[in-house]
């Protein structure tokens, strides 16, 4: 009874833990290779002379194998090559075959053999099964709780790092034509006589880029701030016109070709404006940089925003650059890695930030030779959301 309970409940239990939570076919390959070894040294065994060898050196000859099992595989392979065994003994001492067959010896002699012989095996291979499982269990936790910490880190680093680039990008614009307009001012006052129409109008400017900068510093606080902060119907057609408009004199300079394909009557999303401006800034810029590189008459942005099923809206940003491999698709979006001499590599991952705050995705897509598209879908808004967030 006790041995039949130690070889058959462990295959029973190790099965059920292999039900809930697969093996890896490498796993499967290996665990399945190691039991039919197991099983040709079992025949070896059978086929020992039985005078020389008696009790202990079959159960010494399978303990390699068991321990492989043990070592490299899930409890249930071990459990599985424990069963075999002992079937395999009990087999042959019924029915007269092999090592365990002596007939010098008298039957219950014979059975007490293959007993200690089953006990030992099934004994010593599923504690080491437990043992090594309870170890691998052991590292999966450590590199979980290391993952964990990684994480931890880079996100305190995103934080403390992200303010500091999300200012750059942002503030960099208002500051710019802040300092233009006072030029243009001085330039209209300096006439003779001086004009004053045209230095209001420049003042006009000032005015407004200035409260231009001080929303980009109350959307980098609500980005990365705790409380809740207001969200309103964003139109985006006009945030990515906005952004084209503020970057008419880089997109001139590189000779970049900007194609719009805008959908019309686009229901409004609801969401924080500056914040969802940044992603766009960031997308666009980046695509000028990545187009930097290729000929002036192939440099082409394609900017489309489309209806994307029954609730969502899609922005599409896209280039003709040189594109991006398709292995480093999915770290593109990752804190600190960057392609760029001189990238933070943070603006990615400031943009997923942000779009997964306003409950969408953002993708990227391209075959590494002709450019690259990237796109984020955002839900069409709804007062729950707004409610929610406020």
């Amino acid at each position: 009874m006790a041995v039949g309970v130690v070889t058959v409940a462990p295959v029973i239990i190790g099965f059920s833990a292999a039900l809930r939570d697969p093996p890896p076919r490498s796993e499967w390959i290996e665990g399945s290779a190691g039991l039919l070894t197991l099983a040709a040294m079992t025949g070896v065994v059978l086929s020992l002379p039985q005078q020389l060898w008696e009790t202990v050196a079959p159960g010494a000859l399978l303990f390699p194998m068991l321990l492989w099992l043990a070592a490299r595989c899930r409890p249930v392979f071990a459990a599985a090559g424990v069963l075999m065994v002992s079937l395999t003994i009990a087999w042959t001492t019924i029915f007269d075959v092999g090592h365990f067959a002596n007939p010098g010896l008298t039957v219950d002699y014979r059975i007490v053999q293959a007993q200690a012989v089953i006990l030992a095996a099934a004994i010593g291979a599923q504690v080491l099964a437990g043992l090594f499982a309870e170890r691998r269990a052991s590292e999966a936790r450590l590199a979980r709780a290391n993952a964990m910490l990684e994480r931890e880190r880079d996100n305190r680093l995103l934080n403390a790092q992200a303010v500091t680039v999300a200012i750059a990008h942002e503030i960099r614009q208002p500051l710019t034509a802040i300092v233009t307009n006072a030029d243009t001012a001085l330039r209209w006052l300096g006439r003779t006589p001086p004009d004053h129409d045209e230095a209001r109008e420049a003042l006009t400017c000032i005015k407004e880029d200035g409260y231009r900068a001080s929303d980009v510093f109350e959307g980098i606080r609500a980005l990365f701030g705790r409380s809740g902060v207001e969200r309103y119907p964003i139109d985006l057609n006009r945030i990515v016109l906005s952004v084209t408009d503020s970057l008419q004199e880089e997109l001139h300079r590189h000779g970049v070709v900007t194609h719009y394909e805008l959908t019309t009557e686009l229901s409004p999303v609801i969401g924080h404006g500056i914040q969802l401006r940044e992603v766009v800034f960031n997308l666009v810029n980046n695509a000028v940089e990545a187009m930097v590189s290729t000929t002036s008459e192939s440099r082409v942005l394609r900017l489309r925003t489309e209806i994307c099923g029954p609730n969502e809206i899609a922005v599409s940003v896209q280039d003709s650059g040189p594109g991006i491999d398709p292995r480093q698709l999915e770290k593109v979006f990752n804190a600190f890695v960057s392609s760029k001499a001189h990238g933070t590599g943070l603006g990615l991952a400031i943009c997923r930030m942000i779009v997964e705050g306003h409950g969408g995705r953002l993708t990227a897509s391209s075959d590494g030779k002709s450019g690259a598209l990237f796109q984020f879908v955002l839900p069409i808004g709804s007062t729950d959301l707004a409610a929610g967030s406020s």
